[in-house]
């Protein structure tokens, strides 16, 4: 173990290197070639709408567009959805006769705006079939993914071979354990460009390290800037080789007595970064909106100073357009009540009260009261000096999800009402005015009927609690008066950002939902757990467990094992551990795993919950695998019946990996 990461050339390759690598390869083949033909015909992620790209490709002389479509293909693949049994759980199976509406389309979420890279390779054999079945063709989308699993473990392969000297266990553990890691193989196996994201990212993790051990040369630079580029081409979870090919490359090029050239450029541009992209002036618990591409954020802070603020200092401040081109109706901010609290509201009366003002007199919405069903608010009319408004509310019977949104809703000026729009009173011309801005402070939710004709009295500036209507109260909001400040990306980068994000994640949502543990803290648990199980067994398009649940507690046991494992690695080599690879590694699974951790924070203010899944992180899977498979050596030593034990587990848990999809899909 004390060998592992020594920064030196990498050894000549040798016939006992190639003889491990084949017998690992070919573990994986016949391991992936039993998912492929094991799982039915479209039970992976969003697999239809894939192979709908996939086939676009095959068969036509350009790329596909957003809009494209083929009615009868379309009706072969929903017939043999329908066939398959893909609708035997959820219901809804739709009727199909033998003529087909010139509309027809495959449901679910459309894939043909995705980069074209994975579709290209993946449709050169379809291209050349004979007439076959849907599901034959799917079979063969199938099993050009399952090259790429090949390639992938060929890089883990290479990773380790680049990191460990000759006899190093790392060298056939690393891409071992890959091989043989359950829910990874059922991926790659899948029609889903996560193959392509995985794999190019891979080629860059290796490219990366062979840079960062050997030095800078024409081949390394070629393979790693190519392999980074390629990521652009595949997926935006894998983009994250293009945030750390300049750490490469400057850690390349300053090398040993020159390190400390890259550090300090590194840790001088860090921070340089932070200061210009973020601010704070958005307020603790309140969320910023999530936005789609054509949708730009505030530019300014929520929180504002104001000395028209009723209650302490500051005022959540909303910019609000006065004239646009379309109807557009967006959610600008936002704060989630955990379940807790929306227990004690499901069903019972409620009363949200708040301060409403406005740079000029205006007609809005007030804040939107919403559960999964149904959303309660008011027309208000604002002036200039703060005024206290307040709406009762019956909460209809429900589970877990309630949220309060201040929305801004545009319509174009030939459609009639044009909220906000100026009152009477002080009429102004919206094409001069452009924006007015809206305040509130003092917020209030609180359980029972309280008088609306009357403002509530706070025991303190944070309005947490008071009396109203001659009754004592909690409230229910967080931060409901402002005061307290909260980090956020500067809206420039914000929006940039949301283009290339997957779901179009604004940073600042993100960066907020992960700041207020107090309503989010109960979500990321569930995530955790969800992206755990995910990235070791749990199959289809995440609903397929494990036969024996308890197993995920042994897999917790496992990884708790392997940090330790590297803790004790860590210290037992304080004097040698490459800074560099270790950045690297760090990099990749931190972002990574924070992005797929955070991206579901989008869908908060949603009836639904999304929860993501291991696959997004699955583009640093060597880097997991090496904390994985490195903990393990670090635990076990020099003990060989360790590396014995941990791959038989790997082996069982693949067996019945195997048995719980049979079991599930009654093919047992």
């Amino acid at each position: 173990m004390r060998q592992m990461l020594v920064p030196e050339k990498t050894p000549e390759l040798q016939i006992k290197d190639l003889v491990q690598l084949g017998v690992i390869l070919l573990i994986t083949l016949i391991y992936g070639l039993i998912y492929v033909f094991l799982v039915p015909p479209w039970q992976h992620y969003d697999e239809p709408n894939h192979f709908e790209y996939v086939w676009l490709v095959a068969h036509r002389d350009r790329l596909p567009d957003a809009n494209d479509r083929h009615p009868r293909f379309s009706w072969k693949v929903i017939r043999s959805m329908v066939e398959n049994g893909f609708y035997d759980r959820i219901g809804g199976a739709p009727e199909l006769g033998s003529d087909f509406p010139a509309n027809l389309k495959i449901p679910g979420h459309s894939q043909l705006g995705e980069p074209p890279l994975y579709y290209l390779y993946v449709a050169l054999p379809l291209r050349f079939l004979p007439p076959i079945s849907i599901e034959r063709q799917l079979y063969v989308a199938r099993l050009m993914s399952l090259s790429l699993l090949l390639i992938t473990v060929i890089a883990a392969w290479g990773t380790a071979r680049s990191l460990a000297p000759p006899g190093h266990p790392l060298r056939w553990l690393l891409p071992a354990m890959m091989a043989l890691l359950p829910g990874f193989v059922d991926l790659m196996t899948a029609v889903n460009n996560d193959a392509a994201a995985i794999a190019s990212f891979s080629l860059f993790v290796w490219g990366s390290l062979r840079l960062l051990r050997n030095g800078l040369s024409l081949l390394n630079f070629l393979w790693t800037v190519a392999a980074a580029g390629l990521t652009y081409y595949t997926k935006n979870t894998a983009m994250i080789a293009i945030v750390a090919l300049p750490l490469v490359l400057l850690l390349a090029v300053f090398r040993r007595r020159l390190r400390w050239i890259a550090w300090l450029t590194l840790g001088v541009s860090l921070l340089t970064g932070l200061a210009f992209s973020l601010s704070v002036d958005d307020a603790q618990g309140w969320y910023r909106g999530h936005a789609w591409k054509q949708v730009a954020s505030q530019t300014a802070g929520f929180r504002q100073q104001s000395a028209d603020a009723p209650l302490g200092t500051h005022a959540l401040m909303i910019e609000m357009p006065l004239q646009v081109p379309a109807r557009q109706k967006q959610t600008v901010v936002f704060q989630v009540l955990p379940p807790t609290i929306a227990h004690k509201v499901y069903d019972h009366e409620v009363t949200l009260g708040f301060w409403a003002w406005g740079s000029q007199p205006m007609t809005v919405i007030s804040p939107i009261f919403k559960t999964a069903r149904q959303e309660f608010s008011i027309p208000i009319t604002v002036t200039t000096r703060p005024q206290f408004f307040a709406v009762q509310i019956r909460t209809p019977s429900g589970s877990d999800r309630l949220w309060v949104d201040f929305n801004i809703e545009t319509v174009q000026s030939n459609g009639g009402q044009n909220p906000p729009t100026p009152s009477s009173e002080g009429q102004t011309d919206a094409a001069e005015v452009g924006t007015a801005q809206l305040f509130y402070d003092g917020l209030v939710l609180a359980l029972g009927s309280r008088p609306v004709d009357s403002a509530p009295l706070f025991y303190a500036e944070d309005a947490s609690a008071g009396v109203w209507g001659d009754q004592p109260f909690e409230n229910l909001l967080r931060n409901a008066s402002f005061e307290t400040p909260a980090l956020r990306v500067n809206s420039r980068l914000d929006d940039l950002a949301t283009q290339v994000m997957p779901d179009n994640a604004r940073p600042s949502l993100m960066l907020a939902s992960l700041a207020d543990p107090a309503g989010s803290a109960y979500y990321f648990r569930i995530v955790a757990q969800h992206l755990f199980q995910t990235f070791w067994a749990r199959f289809g398009w995440g609903h397929v467990p494990l036969i024996w649940e308890w197993v995920y507690g042994v897999l917790a046991g496992i990884c708790g094992l392997c940090l330790l494992g590297c803790l004790i690695g860590g210290w037992r080599m304080r004097r040698r551990l490459p800074g560099d690879v270790i950045a690297l590694v760090a990099l990749s699974m931190g972002l990574a795993w924070g992005l797929s951790l955070a991206r579901g924070a989008v869908y908060l203010n949603y009836p639904f919950y999304y929860f993501p899944t291991a696959r997004h992180a699955y583009p640093a899977i060597i880097p997991t695998m090496l904390f994985l498979s490195g903990g393990w050596l670090g635990l076990t030593g020099g003990w060989k019946i360790g590396r014995i034990l941990i791959l038989a587990f790997l082996a069982g848990l693949g067996v019945l990996s195997i048995f719980s999809i049979a079991v599930f899909y009654g093919k047992i």
